[in-house]
Order: structure tokens, then sequence, then C-alpha cells
């Protein structure tokens, strides 16, 4: 279920920053977070 959130979460912020160039965000490669920038 916890995968499954995720993916759903992850959508969502690629649709988001799609449309707002004003935030970003990536997977941690090593600590699998996720990271959210806003205004750069």
């Amino acid at each position: 279920k916890k995968s499954e959130q995720r993916e759903i979460l992850l959508g969502a912020l690629t649709e988001i920053s799609d449309g707002d160039p004003l935030l970003k965000y990536y997977v941690d490669t090593t600590t699998h977070e996720i990271i959210l920038s806003f205004l750069g």
C-alpha cells in the first residue's frame, strides 16, 4: 500500500511541477526521500 501511495504522490508532484516552474522535486537515491524545493 505504501508504494501505491508513493506512486500517486509522485504523479501528483509531477503534474503540479509541470505547471509551476517554482516547484521542483527529486527523489534522493540514497535515502529514497522525496525532496521538495520552492523558488529554487
